[in-house]
């Protein structure tokens, strides 16, 4: 990860003075410490998705799309994810410390955040619409997955505390809304031939103590959910808006997540102290990360442009202490959010809209895979497309193209491939012309 960040940066032209604060922030994220869920939040939690799943479904392939859409949920589609939940802390000031067995340290993060790409086709993995760089979105509700803990004791309905999210949007090349320029260069991941360009949102950061948000979008509508005694049994914040917001089709939207505590502290106060007697804790919201526990190092689980959609703008993000203050030292890095690669925070946005995917293309053209799961024989029927030359590709997860064949394809047609000497698991087979691009997996066993 060390060495992703520092490509990143590096390549947005970050002076070689400032390559300290960009390993500071690399180590901060190898430190990061995540648990399981308690029994109790992760029964809620597995309700909670099987009911947005079930949603997602019966809406797939409506004209007019109304779904809940998460970039968790292709990657959800290919690999066995774990849901955790973040221990260090997840407070608005860095000065704020946490006292464990590891010893002191500072709060870690102060936001985390999803750029939501409605133009990935990435979606269709997980039996989702995607839409055009024509199609206009409309944005109706925000949901947030955690869960709140409430240290203060005798409170009753509204606690003071708040979730706050902020949803940002804008055209790539908006440097208002998001840090333009800065990419992963080819090489940073195995098998990357290529650059991997970014859309993180800009950040500001704020010398003084206390609550600020120093995102510097202009695109803006700011959610406040209230928080109260019962929220601490949930998982699930629906944050709804007033009215429907439309985004500019080709336009990246983000949603970025904070909490605001209701209560006073002062520099250096401790949020959390587990040793202590009685124990010292103040009230705090924990963010739900999805993660593969079975992730390699320096192998992107959650950079989706990586190994799903090269085209993909998704990427998911937090905000770090060393972005939490502005100063000569560090104000380079309060321009962007940091890009977070084995683990998603898990954030859905709820979109409605109309799909000319939908009308033209992704009725256009069908692949029906048999058997699926194979042990290596596969039958690839090919239906509804206009007859021509098309790529037929078989990739891995980490994008290495295993088979490619350019052949004449017409409605109706049937090919084989012998899979045997492939190793178990799973992998995609694309078929594209240049404007219609069929993506299916393939279980192998």
């Amino acid at each position: 990860m060390k060495k992703s960040l520092l490509g990143l940066l590096m390549a947005a032209g970050i002076s070689t003075s400032a390559q300290s604060i960009v390993e500071n922030i690399a180590n901060l994220e190898s430190k990061l410490i995540f648990q399981e869920l308690p029994a109790d939040k992760k029964v809620k939690l597995m309700n909670a998705l099987e009911n947005a799943k079930a949603y997602k479904v019966a809406n797939k392939g409506n004209k007019a799309v109304a779904q809940r859409m998460s970039h968790v949920d292709p990657v959800a589609a290919l690999k066995q994810l774990n849901f955790v939940w973040l221990t260090n802390g997840f407070a608005p000031d860095s000065q704020m410390v946490m006292i464990t067995q590891s010893g002191l340290s500072h709060v870690n993060i102060h936001a985390v955040s999803s750029v939501l790409d409605p133009n990935s086709q990435a979606f269709v993995l997980a039996q989702l619409d995607y839409f055009t760089t024509n199609d206009p979105i409309n944005i109706d509700t925000i949901i947030v997955y955690g869960f709140y803990d409430i240290a203060t004791s005798g409170l009753t309905n509204f606690t003071g505390d708040s979730i706050r999210v902020d949803i940002i949007w804008g055209d790539v090349n908006n440097n208002t809304t998001w840090r333009t320029g800065v990419q992963y260069p080819a090489n940073t991941f195995p098998n990357q031939t290529t650059a991997i360009p970014l859309t993180t949102p800009r950040y500001d950061g704020v010398s003084s103590h206390g609550f600020h948000n120093g995102l510097t979008a202009t695109n803006r509508v700011v959610l406040h959910h209230r928080l109260t005694v019962s929220d601490s049994a949930d998982v699930e914040f629906k944050l709804p808006l007033p009215q429907s917001l439309t985004i500019p089709a080709g336009n990246k939207v983000a949603a970025v997540v904070h909490f605001k505590p209701g209560y006073s502290y002062s520099f250096g106060d401790t949020l959390y102290d587990a040793g202590a007697t009685p124990q010292v804790r103040k009230n705090f919201f924990r963010p739900i990360y999805a993660r593969d526990p079975n992730a390699q190092q320096n192998v992107p689980t959650f950079l989706e442009a990586y190994d799903l959609y090269p085209q993909s703008r998704a990427l998911f993000g937090n905000l770090f202490v060393g972005t939490r203050y502005k100063n000569n030292a560090n104000s380079l890095l309060n321009e962007l959010i940091g890009p977070s690669l084995t683990f998603a925070p898990y954030i859905e946005f709820f979109v409605t809209g109309n799909s000319t995917v939908g009308k033209d293309e992704f009725n256009k053209g069908k692949v029906r895979l048999f058997p699926n799961p194979t042990s290596g024989e596969l039958n690839v029927n090919v239906e509804n497309i206009q007859a021509g030359r098309y790529d037929v590709r078989i990739v891995n997860l980490v994008g290495q193209v295993l088979l490619a064949e350019n052949m004449y394809l017409h409605d109706g047609a049937n090919l084989k491939f012998d899979l045997s000497n492939f190793a178990k698991g799973i992998y995609l087979i694309n078929i594209t012309n240049g404007t219609t691009t069929i993506t299916e997996r393939i279980n192998l066993r």
